[in-house]
């Protein structure tokens, strides 16, 4: 405010009004009486936070108000006229100071911005190593996971297929209700039952065609010696998504449990497996030309229950066909 009122003050058009000489005293007094209370509150802050720069500001300070008592007595005529004024001087080393003071804290801000990059880069580093740790104990937690359920799953899949095909198969043998070829035929059951189990878990069972070609090698020399012959009519399959261990266990339990239905009972000579056209999915289907069956009958017994058991499971649905003397259809209505 000082300074802009001086600056009023000292242009022509009011020193044309009111004599220079009549003020020009009063406005020194001001300046000093300014930078006196500069000077204070500089060496109070200095004082106060140890600042260096708050200190060499108010030195500085104190320097131009000498140099301002000077040419207030210079231009008052109290000194040699041919002494130079020495204020604007003055002003360069304040100048100085402070760009100096900028200068330094602009490069102390910079290191400073530096280390802290520095040390968020540390931190990034140790937290990107937890989060790998983190990741690594996940997969190691997930994997113990999947082998316990793995695990748990083959422990009840042998224990309700193989490990009951072969107690079956003793207990007929130690009463001596099976002997000879009935003996043999249930020992053939309980080969394919931990044949299926093997295949299930084979690496390549995700892929449906091999998994069913699979099938048809191990199902083919017992239709054969049946008396049925076999008409594989499956030559592609579209892409499978939710076929693993489990899923592609009830899909070859499936297909097995009808081609062994067909040797058992349809009394056929023979049995086409194809892929008949549907609007979604896919569907698989058994047709021979066996003697058939009343379907309100056969819903008494398990064969037909496991059937739609295992398609639920896959999210699909069954339908059959049959009658008799006109052989059965089996449709395995299947999703992608």
């Amino acid at each position: 405010v000082a300074v802009a009122a001086v600056s009023v003050i000292t242009t022509p058009w009011v020193a044309a009004v009111l004599p220079a000489l009549a003020y020009s005293p009063w406005l020194y007094l001001l300046h000093v009486g300014i930078t006196v209370g500069a000077i204070a509150l500089l060496a109070h802050a200095a004082w106060k936070s140890g600042s260096r720069y708050a200190a060499a500001l108010a030195g500085v300070v104190a320097v131009n108000l000498a140099f301002g008592v000077h040419d207030l007595l210079l231009r008052t005529g109290h000194l040699d006229p041919a002494l130079i004024y020495l204020l604007p001087y003055g002003g360069l080393a304040m100048f100085a100071v402070m760009l100096h003071a900028m200068a330094t804290t602009h490069s102390t801000a910079l290191s400073r911005a530096e280390s802290a990059a520095s040390s968020l880069e540390v931190k990034l580093a140790e937290r990107e190593t937890q989060v790998r740790l983190a990741q690594e104990q996940l997969r190691q937690a997930e994997k113990v996971r999947v082998l316990a359920d793995e695990r748990q799953r083959l422990m009840g899949e042998m224990h309700d297929g193989l490990g009951s095909s072969l107690a079956s198969t003793l207990m007929a043998a130690q009463s001596g209700r099976a002997s000879g070829p009935a003996l043999a035929h249930m020992v053939a059951e309980a080969i394919d039952e931990l044949r299926l189990t093997i295949d299930s878990l084979d690496p390549l069972a995700d892929d449906p065609l091999l998994l069913l070609a699979t099938l048809r090698y191990r199902l083919a020399p017992r239709l054969e010696a049946a008396g049925i012959e076999l008409q594989w009519q499956i030559h592609q399959l579209p892409d499978v998504s939710w076929l693993g261990p489990t899923n592609a266990r009830h899909l070859l339990r499936l297909l097995q449990e009808s081609l062994a239905n067909v040797v058992k009972h349809a009394k056929a000579s023979e049995v086409r497996v194809f892929m008949p056209p549907v609007p979604d999915g896919f569907c698989i289907a058994v047709h021979d030309n066996g003697i058939g069956f009343d379907e309100a009958t056969a819903h008494a017994g398990r064969g037909l229950g496991n059937l739609r058991r295992r398609l639920s499971a896959l999210g699909g649905r069954l339908h059959i066909e049959s009658a008799a003397g006109s052989g059965t259809t089996l449709e395995f209505h299947l999703p992608n």
